[in-house]
């Protein structure tokens, strides 16, 4: 689980965790509920910049540190801020995975 706070507000939460296979050895970085929820994402301020740059900065020496090996992150919107902070990290490819249906919270209103 990565936060991210600035003067006590929260700029960005990311629920990962690292699934371990003690047969292979690999060590594989991925979000909570990955392929058995119908979205995963992480949540971040959109009106802070520098989050996502951070973000990838800590990922990024993280993975240096040998904390995992692989990474797989199924079922993120297309419009995910993780699909930017992975481009350009070592094997990340963003592909299609199974159709899903999505409701934008904004649509939903209390009366």
């Amino acid at each position: 689980m990565r936060a991210i706070c600035d003067c006590g507000e929260l700029a960005a939460v990311a629920p990962f965790y690292v699934y371990s296979n003690e047969e292979t050895g690999a060590r594989q970085l991925t979000l909570i509920g990955n392929g058995i929820t119908d979205t995963c994402d992480i949540v971040v301020d959109r009106s802070r910049a520098d989050v996502l740059g951070i973000l990838k900065e800590q990922l990024s020496s993280s993975a240096a540190k040998g904390a995992w090996n692989t990474y797989d992150f199924r079922d993120i919107p297309e419009h995910s801020p993780l699909i930017p902070i992975m481009e350009g990290l070592d094997g990340a490819a963003a592909v299609d995975d199974e159709p899903r249906v999505v409701v934008p919270l904004e649509k939903w209103k209390n009366n």
